[in-house]
């Protein structure tokens, strides 16, 4: 028996385990990652990176489009999507078309089945890339499914040769909510833990931001250079780079793929420490390649430019190849990582919109509540006006009474009092104390009072007084004609005073009364206008109050129907928090699942090793053996952090 035989196998057991995890992530047949017929395994490269950093068209570049149709091929996939948003909606995988027409297929990864491709021509594919695009932003997107973009085989360069390798596009980070955000770490979780490499992409401009780049679910990517590679977009049109042609041929000291790539070698190490040994692509692909390309004088620069780009593609291409991304140990860790960050950042995202909106909730309740009392204490303002107005009118009616009434009151005031007769019975007027006068003036004096006491009960300023009125309508009557024709001054000293009779008297009265009245009218006018200006104000006070009960009626409308959509997006934001914490139960769930996968595999081998130890007969093979199984128990423990006891050996 051979030690070194022996040694290769001592991951057995962590390569069993791996294909066990995929398998119950991923289903094995007919699967374009996985291989799992043949010795040769496929490479799940995943591509990540902020928007518009040129992912899609390293991508393009890296499956073997020719330079001349990576353009048109961009502008396709991008369907009309604005420069500066990306273009990438959910999980991309792009291939060779088996015709030359774009195909499409939007299904689950685990399918193990043939995938439904549908054809389209440029337009078409285009709509049906709006359409699902739409499904996405709508929140309707499965992570479990990709959408397989299939790349009419025209397009591709007559040396293209398909490999191994299988490149994922992902949505560009900066999602704008946090749906988006789950979304991405969705992606990531299902499939960096089975993918060989994750390519970040990042423009030669930004590379400082590389130092706070963060991917979801807590994974440190720094700390991973064997799964991670950094490709650097518009590296050759940066001003330092470009510095390189601007140089005589025979004053360079280097190739410029080697000057470019020390430059940016020597860039990250600044940024991330020298520590940091994750290796650097710098490209340029597209338009910014051609317009480079066109700038340089001689036909040996662009040349070499076009050398340059496509030998750092193959050392993309081979460093996928070469990169051991699967192991074990990673996949492990980048499980437990997922499993103890995923969604943290959201969930606090989660209760902070909670609590901002129940803030405006409890807000508008509040507001409800408040609005609710002020629209009765309007309404009873309202009720209260349409008594005060109603007690108005009630007034103003009987004002025009009170007028009646006054002229009924002096035609009955009685004259027999003060009436005496001749000799002859001619009746006269015998009024010496003047109190057919007064009478008159009592009258009046009622009308006054009467008028005053209505005036006050409906709360109306009174324009004047009662004794003012009565001494108004006195002092006009004494210096009246009638007054003296009632009241005749005597001839002499001696002369007998003159005589009025009684047809005399009821003439004169009658005309003093008509006086009395119209000297009347224009106080009862007065009062008239005064009711009228109070009712008028009552009206005026009534709409008024209608319309603010209205208008706050309508804004409870708003704020009730505000209430229903607060408790929508907090019922929203409740689902999320719930559908967070079944993922986080589910990849605990998961990662104990494939902890059972490693230590089955690992028990299968273990107990293959003891069963050899006990049936050899060689003391040299079974000591190889124990020693084996010492190194085996010792992987075991390194990569799971768990231990193997039993007396079996």
């Amino acid at each position: 028996m051979d030690w070194n035989q022996l040694f290769h196998k001592k991951e057995d057991w962590q390569k069993n385990t791996f294909d066990r995890i995929k398998a119950s992530l991923i289903s094995a047949k007919d699967n374009r990652f996985l291989r799992f017929e043949s010795v040769t395994e496929s490479h799940l490269v995943m591509v990540y990176g902020k928007t518009q950093v040129g992912k899609t068209s390293l991508i393009l570049e890296m499956i073997g489009l020719r330079d001349d149709c990576i353009q048109s091929v961009y502008d396709v996939l991008r369907a009309g999507t604005p420069r500066g948003n990306s273009s990438t909606s959910t999980a991309i995988l792009y291939a060779s078309s088996d015709c030359e027409a774009y195909g499409l297929a939007f299904a689950d990864a685990s399918a193990n089945s043939p995938r439904q491709i549908s054809y389209y021509d440029s337009e078409g594919i285009v709509n049906e890339l709006i359409r699902i695009r739409q499904d996405v932003e709508q929140h309707r997107a499965d992570p479990s499914k990709i959408l397989y973009i299939y790349i009419p085989c025209n397009y591709f360069a007559q040396n293209y040769a398909k490999n191994s390798v299988a490149i994922l596009d992902m949505p560009g980070i900066e999602g704008r909510n946090t749906k988006e955000a789950l979304h991405i770490q969705n992606l990531m979780a299902m499939y960096l833990p089975v993918s060989s490499v994750c390519i970040i992409v990042c423009r030669s401009n930004d590379i400082q931001s590389l130092d706070a780049l963060a991917l979801p679910n807590g994974l440190d990517w720094k700390q991973l250079n064997h799964r991670f590679l950094l490709a650097i977009t518009s590296a050759y049109n940066d001003g330092t780079t470009k510095q390189f042609f601007r140089t005589q041929p025979s004053q360079r000291s280097s190739s410029f793929y080697e000057y470019v790539t020390a430059a940016y070698t020597q860039e990250l190490r600044k940024v991330l420490g020298n520590a940091n040994t994750t290796a650097v692509y710098p490209l340029d692909v597209g338009d910014t390649l051609r317009c480079l390309r066109e700038s340089l004088p001689t036909a040996a620069d662009q040349q070499e430019l076009l050398e340059t780009k496509a030998r750092v593609l193959r050392d993309l291409q081979n460093a996928i190849l070469r990169c051991k991304g699967e192991r074990l140990q990673s996949a492990l860790a980048d499980l437990a990582t997922i499993a103890e960050n995923y969604g943290k950042e959201e969930l606090q995202e989660i209760e902070r919109e909670r609590g901002v909106l129940q803030d405006q909730l409890q807000g508008k309740k509040r507001q409800i509540t408040a609005t609710t009392q002020y629209v009765k204490d309007l309404q009873a303002d309202a009720a209260f006006c349409n008594e005060r107005q109603s007690a108005l009118e009630r007034a103003k009616k009987k004002l025009l009474h009170l007028i009646e009434f006054c002229s009924v009151k002096l035609e009955d005031a009685a004259i027999e009092a003060w009436v005496k007769s001749d000799i002859w019975d001619r009746r006269y007027l015998d009024d010496p104390d003047k109190k057919l006068l007064s009478a008159q003036l009592e009258v009046v004096e009622q009308y006054a009072e009467s008028m005053l006491q209505l005036l006050k009960k409906v709360e109306v300023d009174i324009p004047f007084m009662q004794s003012a009125l009565a001494e108004k309508v006195y002092s006009d009557v004494a210096a009246s004609p009638e007054y003296n024709a009632l009241y005749p001054e005597k001839g002499g000293l001696f002369r007998r005073k003159k005589r009025v009779y009684i047809e005399d008297v009821v003439k004169i009265l009658e005309k003093m009364q008509n006086n009395i009245i119209l000297l009347l009218h224009p106080y009862e006018a007065q009062c008239a206008e005064k009711l009228n200006q109070a009712i008028w104000t009552e009206q005026k006070r009534i709409l008024q109050t209608h319309r603010q009960i209205s208008t706050q009626q309508h804004a409870m409308q708003e704020w009730h129907k505000n209430i229903g959509e607060l408790e929508q997006q907090i019922d929203s934001l409740y689902q999320a928090k719930m559908d967070i914490q079944r993922r986080q139960q589910l990849d605990r769930e998961t990662l104990d699942l494939y902890a059972s996968h490693a230590r089955q595999a690992y028990l299968e081998q273990r107990e293959e090793v003891v069963g050899q130890i006990n049936s050899s007969l060689d003391a040299h093979d079974k000591l190889l053996l124990i020693l084996f199984l010492g190194l085996l128990d010792q992987d075991y423990q390194k990569v799971t952090g768990g231990t193997y006891e039993t007396g079996d050996q």
